[in-house]
């Protein structure tokens, strides 16, 4: 497939491990090219075609971005396995050069990190939740994918009971989630990457080269995106330092408070429902803890 590709034999292949719905390898060929092939585990899960078409919006958008060179099925052993092959962009990932940098070089990153996000944002799609190979969402409305049955009262009941998580931080919780609704609904769905994260942006000489990983995008709330960060990153690195960067300062309004919390929230209670299952004790603490706390400051400063 490379060859195919490439119109040159393949002279170097490192499989690395990242993700885990995907083998994912680093290849070079004769002519000195460089691809990322990436293999599906379960041809059931992929969203090989979903992140084509989110990555072919970014790059009319002018933004760096892998482009898809090839999209296929193999078969091997009775079993038929999804293959991407994509563009390979220059840079190591923002993580992996974490311990190299200033705290001054850190904010800089962060800042151009912040450009590129508010332009992704800038991508209408046709809905909320994730979106088909021609980006139609599954959910007309953020009420909607807010109301997903993967947090219906009765299973967060359920875990938190599990976890020993106060059942009224549930309650008000899942309280929080239900009002925040209001905030959200005039918001029209933009390109969220949903899973934006340092190990998703390249960086080399000080600039960012790209942003990679589309599989988990979204139609969404561009708040969504900076609260996520901040649930996952806030004690690493500030979101503060993307906003800064931000362009599309519009999203910052009256109600930008409420949003942000809304959707840390929401994050917290999928972050509990997925560590719950993966019987992860240090995340169950970390999701506990975390929405703790958004309902303590929802209640001191947004109620």
């Amino acid at each position: 497939m490379i060859q195919k590709v490439a119109q040159s034999p393949v002279t170097e292949q490192k499989r690395i491990n990242t993700g885990g719905t995907n083998e994912v390898y680093m290849i070079k060929t004769e002519s000195g090219k460089g691809f990322v092939v990436r293999i599906a585990l379960n041809l059931n899960h992929t969203r090989h075609e979903e992140e084509k078409w989110a990555l072919d919006q970014c790059l009319s958008q002018g933004i760096s971005v892998p482009k898809v060179k090839l999209l296929d099925k193999i078969k091997r052993n009775n079993e038929k396995y999804s293959v991407c092959i994509e563009s390979r962009l220059p840079g190591e990932t923002f993580s992996d050069k974490l311990g190299e940098l200033s705290e001054s070089q850190k904010n800089e990153l962060l800042n151009q990190s912040g450009v590129i996000l508010s332009k992704i944002h800038s991508i209408p799609v046709k809905g909320f939740g994730q979106f088909d190979e021609n980006g139609k969402a599954q959910y007309s409305s953020a009420q909607e994918l807010l109301n997903d049955p993967y947090l219906r009262k009765e299973k967060m009941f359920k875990i938190a009971d599990s976890v020993s998580l106060d059942p009224a931080i549930i309650r008000r919780a899942l309280e929080i989630k239900d009002r925040g609704i209001s905030s959200v609904s005039h918001i029209k769905p933009m390109l969220i990457h949903n899973d934006f994260d340092p190990k998703n942006i390249l960086v080399e000489k000080g600039k960012v080269t790209g942003v990679i990983d589309f599989e988990m995008a979204e139609g969404g709330d561009p708040v969504h995106d900076l609260a996520k960060w901040h649930f996952f990153q806030k004690n690493r690195l500030t979101v503060d330092e993307i906003i800064k960067g931000y362009t599309n300062k519009k999203i910052f309004s009256e109600d930008y408070n409420k949003r942000f919390n809304l959707w840390r929230l929401y994050e917290g209670l999928k972050n509990l429902v997925w560590v719950f299952q993966e019987k992860d004790e240090k995340g169950i603490e970390f999701a506990k803890r975390e929405i703790t706390n958004d309902v303590n400051y929802y209640n001191e400063h947004l109620s």
